[in-house]
């Protein structure tokens, strides 16, 4: 049963973060922080997450469990969330305590600062923080591994909250053994684009109404690709498409929301298998 009493030991991390760690003295003083941030800085962080946790997270918590993520089915959102994580999204975006962290660029939030915040938001609702979390980590690849055209188009929009993101890896037939996944990228007569076809299953937020767009990022391979991971190639493909020039959003992409896993103790959690080209129109 979800909960509906949150506590956390405030004094408990503050104390670790400000006083046993070094950290003004080993991390601020680097020229990635120096300018930007000084020790006191995480108690603003802290305790105004504090209060979001306590007074908006975990009320919703009870919703997380029932009625949970419901599944729909469609090409708009094929999960519904209760209205509460509606609230929850838009109340962490506002005070930008959910995609924002994942901004790697200059002025960025150290990683070690974002651990606690993020400890206390799994502490008021496992389910409801995912919505996020997946969206940092398709960013944090769009920043490291990314072209310029795909960071200018994908990243404003992503760490802002008004889109998404997922992490494609796991099929049917391919878990711990990525590998031998089956999902295919074939060529188009369009530069860097290809057409998609495949599926994915145990997708974290893989569709959900939460925001406008949902951005997985995909693991597959390309014709004559050679056998195992070396094969692997990653592709973004976006549930409505984008526009690689414009970065203007378009129709459906033909990603079909297949059905939804029931995790115990995560049932607000919209964790999908996915189908990649069922009509033959889906583009990455």
């Amino acid at each position: 049963m979800a909960h509906s009493t949150w506590l956390y030991q405030m004094r408990d991390i503050k104390f670790q973060i400000k006083e046993w760690l070094p950290l003004e003295e080993k991390l601020l003083s680097l020229d990635a922080y120096k300018d930007y941030y000084g020790i006191d800085d995480i108690d603003n962080f802290l305790d105004v997450n504090f209060k979001v946790c306590r007074d908006v997270m975990c009320p919703a918590n009870k919703d997380a469990d029932e009625p949970g993520a419901t599944f729909v089915g469609g090409n708009e959102h094929a999960v519904v969330t209760p209205d509460s994580f509606k609230n929850v999204y838009k109340t962490i975006q506002d005070a930008e305590l959910g995609q924002q962290f994942g901004f790697r660029g200059e002025g960025k939030i150290p990683l070690v600062w974002y651990a606690p915040i993020l400890e206390m938001q799994s502490g008021a609702s496992p389910s409801i923080v995912m919505f996020w979390c997946l969206t940092q980590g398709a960013t944090t690849v769009l920043q490291d591994y990314g072209t310029q055209k795909q960071k200018d188009v994908f990243l404003e929009k992503m760490l802002a909250g008004q889109w998404c993101g997922t992490m494609g890896l796991t099929e049917p037939g391919a878990g711990s053994e990525v590998g031998a996944l089956a999902s295919k990228a074939f060529p188009t007569d369009k530069p860097h684009i290809y057409k998609m076809k495949g599926t994915k299953c145990f997708i974290t937020s893989g569709d959900h109404d939460l925001a406008e767009n949902i951005i997985h990022l995909m693991l597959a391979k390309t014709p004559g690709a050679a056998e195992g991971t070396a094969g692997i190639s990653l592709f973004i493909v976006p549930k409505f498409w984008v526009d690689p020039d414009t970065g203007e959003m378009g129709a459906w992409n033909d990603v079909t929301s297949v059905g939804i896993e029931h995790k115990m103790g995560i049932h607000g959690s919209s964790t999908l298998t996915l189908a990649m080209g069922e009509n033959d129109n889906c583009y990455g």
